[in-house]
């Protein structure tokens, strides 16, 4: 055994309440009912490589639960796999059928933000473990994202409140620049992500106009844009956009993309007291119509062909009368290529809001959605090892995918165990945590069962049909056919006692699988021609 791999072992033996096992330095925490991976300078386990490469006749399953797995990898030999799958219907297994005949959308893939908070964080590690984390979000021994989300100018993950135009009256923009966040944390990050990941799609946007381009005077608070649409103070935040797009490219960081803003509504709410600027559905297609749009294209930012244009960029709750406001306006629409949504009030009832995405989709067919924020813990913090934070972002990953949305965002990549920094004090959980003390990171829960859906879902894979059968509502299934015609089934369970299922339609043979309470796992076969 090499030396460095003694004392970890001994390390793991003579601290109760960290263990080694199924690749993952692992520690639990008191109160949680899981528990996180370590990374640190002496060891870090990756994911494996080359998920794509399925041999025939072969079903590869990884698997991650509650207690015990992460990532963990069985296969399944279908030359000598004995079919003891259920004889016709029974009340305890739930049978699933698999149609890869009908075949739905593409989709872009999975991101993140490159807030300032992350950046702030990562800058605090030792550079080799800087740069295993980049790779742990980019690399293909990570997650493999192939999208990232950049504000313009500072959100509340900042660690002071600030725009990129706070001269009072600049009606020029004369003093418009970016600052030492975006030298220092987020250019040099996004540099390393589009080198691991060279496809990578940036959306950029703003949370708010400079303060003095609002009624309320001050970026953190309710607030609109001073006079109407087609005025001063509309035209100039537009033109705020705009020179940020070409500061950044003038920086050798270009953009697939740009939303109207962060979160309209609230901006609209009273006592507001977080970032925000106010846009009611209206106010936001005559934004779109009159001043962003026509600027974007004068400024040879051709909407829909050098850029995509986001609209709404809030909780889908609320998606409705926005996207009708602005897509039933022929004027509007054509600058509009995409919808983004939020996850915040997606997840009691079930089937709502959700819903609402289906009915998007097809009364506005022209524009893809994309969900670009999720985050969990919202006013609570970091919980490490958190089992039901990571069911719930499979949960909403899930519902998504299945309602034909193309591309799954989380928050901050990375932030301190306090879930900051955040000068609004608006503290939320993060799928890597940094302990500067230890020099050491550790992966939560939620992103190994990101990696359920980033490592197999690669962007052009597309999702088939399948159909559940004695369902279960704590069970969640989503199909998918990728680029290498590898067929992809991601299934989780979120009762307290596993399930049984029968899949027919995956392989030429019916598969008979248990899932653990608690658990979510990844089925991968080569798409052999049999009839469905």
């Amino acid at each position: 055994m090499h030396p460095l791999t003694d004392v970890i072992v001994l390390l793991c033996i003579s601290i109760n309440y960290v263990v080694c096992s199924d690749g993952c330095f692992s520690r639990h925490y008191p109160g949680q009912d899981s528990f996180v991976c370590i990374c640190h300078q002496r060891k870090c386990e990756t994911l494996p490589k080359h998920l794509s490469k399925i041999a025939e006749h072969q079903v590869v399953s990884y698997e991650s639960d509650v207690k015990k797995y992460r990532f963990h990898k069985e296969i399944i030999d279908l030359a000598s796999y004995n079919d003891h799958a259920s004889r016709g219907p029974k009340s305890d297994v739930i049978q699933i059928k698999v149609d890869p005949s009908q075949l739905g959308g593409e989709i872009f893939g999975f991101g993140a933000a490159f807030t300032d908070a992350a950046g702030i964080n990562i800058l605090k590690l030792p550079t080799p473990l800087q740069d295993r984390l980049m790779r742990d979000y980019f690399d293909q021994d990570g997650l493999e994202y192939t999208m990232g989300r950049v504000p313009i100018g500072g959100t509340d993950f900042s660690d002071r409140n600030y725009s990129l135009a706070d001269h009072p009256d600049d009606f020029e923009l004369k003093h418009f620049s970016l600052t030492h966040d975006d030298h220092l944390y987020k250019i040099p990050f996004i540099k390393k992500a589009r080198k691991l990941s060279p496809s990578l799609r940036l959306m950029a946007l703003s949370w708010a106009s400079p303060g003095w381009m609002k009624t309320s005077k001050k970026m953190d608070s309710m607030g609109i844009l001073i006079g109407l649409p087609g005025g001063l103070y509309w035209q100039l935040y537009a033109k705020y956009m705009i020179k940020f797009l070409d500061a950044y490219k003038k920086e050798g960081v270009e953009f697939w993309a740009i939303s109207t803003g962060n979160e309209p509504a609230m901006g609209m709410m009273p006592d507001f007291s977080y970032k925000a600027l106010g846009f009611s559905p209206e106010m936001l297609r005559d934004f779109v119509k009159i001043d962003l749009g026509p600027a974007l294209k004068s400024a040879g930012y051709e909407p829909g062909e050098k850029i995509k244009v986001l609209m709404f960029d809030d909780m889908t709750d609320r998606l409705e009368t926005y996207a009708y406001a602005v897509l039933s306006d022929p004027e509007a629409a054509k600058y509009v290529s995409g919808i983004a949504t939020h996850w915040y009030n997606n997840r009691f009832p079930r089937n709502y809001p959700y819903d609402i995405l289906t009915q998007t989709r097809k009364l506005y067919p022209d524009q893809f959605l994309i969900m670009t924020e999720a985050c969990d813990g919202l006013k609570q913090g970091v919980a490490l090892g958190n089992w039901t934070r990571a069911e719930n972002y499979a949960i909403d990953i899930i519902e998504n995918l299945n309602r034909g949305v193309k591309g799954w965002l989380d928050w901050n990549m990375a932030l301190n165990p306090q879930g900051g920094p955040n000068w609004s004090k608006n503290y939320v959980d993060a799928t890597i945590i940094i302990n500067e003390t230890a020099k050491e990171y550790y992966r939560q829960p939620m992103y190994y069962t990101l990696a359920h859906f980033t490592k197999f879902l690669p962007p052009r894979s597309a999702l088939i049909g399948h159909t559940v059968f004695n369902d279960d509502p704590n069970l969640y299934v989503t199909t998918f056919l990728d680029n290498d015609r590898n067929l992809i089934a991601v299934i989780l369970n979120t009762n307290n006692h596993p399930l049984k299922l029968d899949i027919e339609g995956f392989t030429y043979k019916r598969l008979s699988i248990t899932m653990k309470a608690h658990s979510i796992k990844t089925l991968v076969t080569k798409l052999i021609p049999f009839r469905y």
